[in-house]
């Protein structure tokens, strides 16, 4: 029921299983010498911006109906929140949208909610990879007329959440362009009339993968870490 390209919250999948997944394509492009651009997309607020009636209605659609779906519109119906600061506490209202996090179900609900997000895009050449709300769109490029077409599903993608009224934030999503081409093929990927920025790395599930996909950046940083631990370690803190 549940889309091949979801790694997020099921047995047997992880972040890992999702990194290898998708650097195993990108690889076997880069041994053919091609070029492969990812656009690494941020959902703003996700879990906390899911719609209740448009949730209820993918339940419906998943086959849940009748007393089941009445019982998970009583579970996400008339839930108060308020806020504790410095010993004052806010008035309750009312939470008209996301899954309750920290539960049982939440993630369940948020991966139906998202599911047929891989299905908004079209073309065979672009692919969709995801690990619960962490989205990466991704093609081979050869010509601008590759890059274009993902920008035409990249404006899917984003047709799709503007309908399901999840957003984007864009000053979050990158563009990783993976080639060892010494003038590879730029292009500008848009949203909200405004271009993605290109980066030369991008940390991503704990990874950070290079434009060349060598892993210096990466070793670097966990090295660098592993030095600060060790120093905090003979640090003798006393008062």
């Amino acid at each position: 029921m549940l889309s091949d390209e979801q790694h997020g919250f099921l047995r047997g999948k992880s972040c890992v299983g999702q990194l290898l997944s998708v650097l195993d394509r990108i690889g076997k492009n880069l041994d053919m010498r091609l070029q492969t651009d990812i656009l690494y997309l941020d959902i703003a607020k996700a879990f906390d911006t899911v719609d209740h009636k448009l949730l209820l209605q993918k339940l419906f659609h998943f086959g849940v109906a009748d007393k089941v779906l009445n019982w998970f519109s009583n579970y996400l119906s008339e839930r108060q929140q308020r806020v504790l600061v410095h010993g004052a506490t806010s008035d309750s209202l009312p939470v008209t949208s996301g899954v309750p996090q920290g539960s049982i179900l939440g993630p369940l609900l948020f991966l139906i909610y998202v599911n047929d997000l891989p299905s908004s895009v079209s073309s065979p050449s672009v692919n969709v990879s995801l690990f619960a709300d962490d989205t990466k769109c991704f093609s081979t490029i050869e010509s601008l007329s590759d890059a274009r077409n993902l920008n035409t599903e990249f404006k899917n993608v984003q047709n799709w959440a503007h309908s399901w009224r999840l957003n984007f934030n864009a000053e979050k999503c990158k563009v990783l362009s993976i080639t060892r081409k010494r003038y590879p093929i730029v292009a500008d990927y848009v949203i909200d009339a405004r271009a993605l920025q290109h980066v030369p790395s991008q940390k991503n599930l704990g990874v950070t993968v290079s434009s060349d996909l060598t892993w210096t950046i990466h070793i670097h940083e966990k090295i660098t870490k592993a030095n600060r631990l060790a120093l905090m370690a003979n640090v003798d803190f006393e008062l």
